[in-house]
């Protein structure tokens, strides 16, 4: 059972995409964001069927760890159970699998660092996390780069985690609404960072030609967009010659020039709300 897009939530709730919406209509259209963002988008929760913290705890209890285990055959639960809160622990950042050895080995932890990366592996092909790789000067590079971790959706975090971190849920649901569109992580989406530590969340290619670049930002306002954010895509914007820049915020929208390149700023639920943005 995958999760539902913001989409297909809206569907549900009879409000679809139109031109025109009325007040009504949009502060529903927000209120369902909200939710989506915060609890994510499984059936079972949308629709009321469940308590979160008891379907996520269930989740990893019997999915995860009973999938896993018997599926694989994994011997070592206690590293494998390490290796899932590592990943928890990283949303949204840069995910080691050295650092995760060194933690185990310094408390007594009997793995080797290729049981780890195939734990890496297994997540990511269970289809409970995305690790988002950084974009580099060639593919090998690439590969080679440490990956960010993303959760296939922000309930998970939210509810094994219980941290409402908007600004993290929202990048994750930024990522998520992108998969659902048929982007592939790690062969249409990258993120970008430079050495002195600017970065941009979600770079878009098609046939390695840079198409977009997203940064995601919860902000409700102009004052609250940090600077640091606008400088990082415009960078990005020289370094990859991409000029289609958006920054996807909770609920300002506006369009404005800065070193000669134009931004679009987009709230989350008018971008999630069309798939064409």
């Amino acid at each position: 059972i995958y999760p539902f897009s913001f989409m297909e939530i809206l569907s549900l709730e009879n409000l679809e995409l139109k031109k025109h919406r009325s007040a009504y209509e949009i502060g529903r259209i927000k209120n369902l964001a909200r939710s989506y963002v915060e609890k994510g988008g499984f059936p079972d929760i949308v629709l009321g069927h469940a308590s979160p913290s008891t379907f996520f705890r269930d989740y990893l209890d019997l999915i995860i760890y009973r999938d896993i285990i018997e599926r694989y055959g994994i011997k070592n639960r206690h590293a494998l159970e390490f290796t899932i809160k590592a990943v928890l622990s990283s949303f949204t950042k840069t995910f080691s699998v050295n650092k995760t050895y060194n933690t185990l080995k310094s408390i007594g932890a009997k793995v080797s660092k290729k049981t780890l990366y195939n734990f890496q592996k297994i997540l990511e092909d269970i289809g409970f996390a995305i690790f988002l790789k950084r974009i580099d000067q060639s593919q090998r590079k690439t590969e080679l780069t440490l990956p960010k971790a993303y959760l296939v959706d922000n309930g998970i975090f939210r509810f094994t985690e219980y941290k409402l971190d908007m600004g993290k849920l929202l990048e994750n649901a930024v990522l998520q609404e992108l998969c659902k569109r048929g982007l592939e992580p790690n062969r249409q989406i990258f993120y970008w960072k430079d050495n002195t530590n600017k970065e941009v969340d979600f770079i878009i290619q098609h046939e390695k030609e840079t198409k977009q670049l997203i940064q995601v930002t919860y902000a409700s306002d102009q004052n609250e967009i940090e600077k640091r954010e606008i400088e990082s895509i415009t960078k990005a914007s020289d370094k990859l010659n991409c000029n289609n820049l958006t920054i996807i915020t909770w609920d300002y929208e506006d369009q404005k020039r800065y070193k000669n390149k134009t931004i679009k700023f987009t709230p989350f639920w008018k971008w999630a709300a069309n798939s064409q943005l």
